[in-house]
């Protein structure tokens, strides 16, 4: 709900729109992060709030995903890839949604996110969270780590292991 509160919002800023220079770091991580996810061709457009402190970032149609520069100064880098690996998840899961999309401006955008119902939109962005964390985490040290986990759940006696549970472990 949060995250549709501030969609609303920033439906309401009036900022500019200003592509990264070359070479730049979040533009260049993200890049990386499109390439891990086999999605090419995304932009990276900045958003100048004109003082207003407002943090977010969203993807849109045309594979460009929006960034304000207070979400830039407050987060590190790595919070950074965090949120451009969320956005990425958008343009590759909800590809449907941005596909027939041709709002004319940035209110016709936010008026269309604002009317997806909170159950669904709700949806929408554990999808994208749950993509990042995917694109973002090393496979081999959460196989690791779950294997650690159930070694010390079976070291305290714990067995009630459903069959798919079992197969996990292989």
């Amino acid at each position: 709900l949060c995250s549709l509160y501030q969609m609303r919002i920033v439906g309401r800023v009036t900022g500019s729109l200003v592509p990264e220079g070359p070479g730049g770091a979040v533009g260049g991580d993200i890049a990386r992060l499109s390439e891990k996810a086999k999605i090419a061709g995304v932009k990276v457009l900045f958003m100048n709030t004109y003082g207003y402190p407002f943090l977010n970032a969203f993807a849109a149609p045309g594979k460009i995903i929006y960034i304000t520069r207070p979400l830039i100064d407050a987060l590190t880098r790595e919070e950074l890839s965090a949120v451009a690996a969320h956005e990425i998840g958008h343009l590759i899961l909800h590809r449907d949604i941005f596909a027939g999309l041709k709002h004319g401006t940035a209110r016709e955008w936010f008026d269309y996110i604002s009317a997806i119902p909170d159950e669904q939109y709700g949806w929408v962005e554990w999808q994208a969270y749950e993509f990042a964390g995917r694109l973002l985490v090393p496979p081999e040290p959460l196989r690791e780590a779950f294997q650690t986990a159930v070694q010390t759940a079976q070291a305290a006696g714990y067995a009630d292991w459903l069959a798919a549970d079992e197969a996990a472990l292989d």
